[in-house]
């Protein structure tokens, strides 16, 4: 079963380094379109102050985090724009208040030398901890999100610094330790619905692996509400495992003493979190504002975002089938608040059926283009063939009808031999046209 374990991690783990590889680039220019177009259009909207424009400018700043929501979204840039840009939102409106609070008193972060075979730090839950207070709860389950990809953050700049060009550290390993859960089961499915709907889709893809520990019986009800809420590439994450073999799977040297680790016990360890929460705010601050200084200079700037490629002017019309374009098969535009916007002002069913015309025809113009020429030329080789018996077969008298020649018989015979003539164009479908020497 270790070994099983180990080798689907391993699979995730290069996947996972494959696909930043190939979709660096398109992350990149969504940081470029975020930072340049999206941001002033919301400082006029939400009326932020320069604290804000920073604060939001370093979290676009880390590539890791715009990546995660760029493959939550199957890579389709105009989702992920879209999903970008209401997590900024959610992130101005909801993360500073909470920015002078410490983390869930049942989330630890083990120190940064301690990680999995394959390089993801570690972080320890015990369920016995946690708060009862629902509301309190959330609220500090999101700010712990938030700290825990500043860890992230931090441990790639060191990473970068001392390795030039490495792959940046995208995800980590929890440890969940239901023994003596204290949530009741209103408690435990409502903080499971708000984590897949409200904080999932703001850190997307943060979590490699958990390991439960500790599970018995008196969890089975807990598990069934789990698997019918989680999504399903959550639950292929979700491993049981017992103290021997989480020590197989990660080793001594990388566990507390509480799990049979060499480490300290978790109660005596200092959190690695502790250093990205803020000071609180002095008392004259309004009762809204967050703390003066967030942490996050000079974390996780990519020395490669700043070249001219990433930092290219782009467009302000956008086609109506861009794949920046959130509004798919519209035209739009970035307008004097260079937000994203109809370029008419709402969805025109002519604009849908120009675009349905315009795929049509990409997709199959050419062979139409073919079909039209072969039948061109088939009804032309028709007309024409009539003709050319007449002109080039002098070995066989021509059978044609007698509506082709209606003409020549009113010309030559109606004068001459009119009852003939008349006698002809009645009583036969088609005469025989003697070869004219």
């Amino acid at each position: 079963m270790v070994f099983d374990i180990l080798e689907a991690l391993q699979h995730q783990s290069e996947l996972l380094d494959s696909l930043y590889d190939q979709n660096l680039k398109a992350a990149r220019q969504l940081q470029s379109t975020l930072e340049h177009k999206i941001l002033p259009g919301l400082v006029d909207e939400e009326g932020l102050d320069e604290a804000d424009v920073e604060y939001a400018v370093q979290w676009l700043y880390d590539i890791p985090s715009i990546f995660r929501i760029l493959k939550r979204q199957k890579f389709t840039a105009s989702l992920a724009l879209e999903a970008l840009r209401t997590t900024l939102l959610w992130r101005l409106r909801t993360l500073p208040p909470l920015a002078c609070k410490p983390p869930l008193p049942c989330f630890t972060c083990l120190p940064s030398h301690a990680h999995d075979p394959f390089g993801h730090p570690i972080v320890v839950i015990q369920t016995a901890k946690v708060l009862s207070g629902a509301e309190d709860l959330k609220a500090l389950s999101a700010h712990t999100s938030e700290l825990m990809r500043l860890h992230l953050v931090e441990l790639n700049k060191a990473r970068h610094s001392s390795v030039r060009g490495a792959r940046p550290i995208l995800q980590y390993v929890a440890l969940l330790d239901i023994g003596g859960m204290s949530l009741s089961g209103w408690q435990f499915i409502d903080l499971m619905n708000w984590h897949v709907v409200e904080l999932l889709p703001r850190y997307p893809g943060m979590l490699a692996a958990v390991f439960i520990l500790n599970y018995s019986w008196t969890h089975s009800g807990f598990w069934s509400i789990a698997k019918r809420i989680l999504p399903k590439h959550s639950l292929q994450k979700i491993f049981f495992v017992t103290a021997p073999q989480l020590r197989q799977l990660l080793s001594p040297a990388n566990l507390p003493k509480d799990y049979g680790g060499d480490l300290p016990l978790i109660a005596e360890m200092p959190s690695p979190l502790e250093q990205y929460v803020a000071s609180p705010p002095a008392a004259s601050d309004s009762p809204g504002a967050h703390c003066a200084e967030y942490p996050l200079t000079g974390s996780m700037v990519d020395p490669e975002a700043t070249s001219p490629e990433a930092t290219a002017p782009i467009r302000t019309v956008l086609s109506s089938t861009s794949l920046l374009n959130p509004f798919f098969g519209y035209p739009a535009v970035y307008d004097a608040a260079a937000t994203p916007s109809l370029r008419h002002g709402r969805r025109r069913k002519r604009d849908l059926v120009h675009t349905l015309v315009r795929l049509w025809w990409a997709r199959w113009g050419a062979r139409a283009v073919l079909m039209l020429v072969l039948l061109l030329l088939l009804l032309v080789a028709r007309r024409w063939r009539i003709q050319l018996r007449v002109i080039f077969d002098r070995r066989r008298p021509t059978v044609l009808p007698v509506r082709a020649f209606l003409p020549w018989f009113r010309n030559v015979f109606w004068r001459t031999y009119p009852r003939a003539a008349l006698y002809l164009t009645r009583a036969h479908a088609e005469v025989i046209v003697p070869r004219h020497t």
